[in-house]
């Protein structure tokens, strides 16, 4: 599966701003939205473990690299909200003051939930750590986490310490399922955009579409543990909002319990 470096808009209080990140385009066929948490430092445990926590008390630090050439490496390990390893997690650094020229490195985490990133540039960087499938939204990420979204924050330097970064993800969140189809023609809808916004904080928000590469229309796709709206928009069609008659007309807010999956039918009518 090829991988690419997005680059997504979002809008906060009327501005515009670019931010970059990495994801899968397994993810998502089309681009996410997403506001990051600004890191806090804690001084560094005694057994040379950097530990990022959702909501804890240890939170970002700084890992070093052993190399002393222009280059260096960010190694660490990723473990679920139970503190076991996670296996396959994305892991992906996004140098701070980056250039559009920049080019962030996507790896997997190994059996024992480790990671080694290679041949990176000496500066600062915030790490993008996330396994989505098993329901690991990126723990930077205020649209899920809230206030306690952080992202861990490393910085490569030709030095002999070498710290390894410890990422714990955060508890796992509910998620949204079905197919945007043509309710007349009942055929798969093209294009389209669904737009999740917080109910508490409508400037975060996450703009996506449908995600499954097999089955066309059809999305699966993680939400925050607190009350959303989900808007639905397709060139052609009418406008479709969540409600809970089901009529699509009116808007309301819904809340799933963590790890709880909700279907739902999302038929758009064409516009006369």
């Amino acid at each position: 599966m090829n991988k690419k470096l997005s680059i997504a808009l979002i809008i906060i209080g009327g501005l515009a701003t670019i931010s970059v990140f990495a994801f899968r385009v397994a993810t998502s066929s089309h681009f996410i939205t997403r506001n990051e948490g600004s890191p806090q430092r804690i001084t560094s445990p005694a057994n040379d473990m950097v530990h990022h926590e959702m909501g804890g008390e240890r939170l970002p630090q700084v890992a070093m690299s052993n190399n002393p050439s222009q280059t260096g490496e960010i190694v660490g390990r990723v473990l679920d909200d139970k503190g076991q390893p996670v296996s396959e997690a994305t892991v992906s650094p996004v140098k701070i003051n980056f250039s559009f020229s920049s080019v962030s490195p996507i790896v997997k985490t190994n059996i024992n939930g480790e990671f080694k990133i290679k041949d990176m540039d000496l500066g600062r960087y915030k790490l993008s750590v996330s396994k989505e499938e098993d329901g690991y939204p990126d723990v930077g990420s205020i649209f899920y986490y809230g206030a306690s979204a952080t992202m861990p924050q490393v910085i490569v330097l030709g030095s002999k310490t070498t710290p390894k970064v410890l990422v714990k993800l955060g508890p796992k969140t509910p998620a949204i399922t079905g197919r945007v189809m043509d309710a007349v023609a009942n055929e798969p809808v093209p294009n389209v955009i669904i737009t999740l916004r917080r109910v508490d904080d409508p400037k975060h928000f996450l703009l996506t579409g449908p995600n499954d590469l097999r089955v066309k229309g059809k999305f699966k796709i993680l939400v925050p543990p607190v009350p959303f709206t989900i808007e639905v928009k397709a060139l052609g069609y009418e406008d479709w909002t969540y409600s809970s008659d089901g009529t699509g007309k009116h808007k309301d807010a819904l809340k799933l319990e963590r790890e709880e999956t909700k279907k739902l039918t999302i038929a758009l009518r064409p516009v006369k």
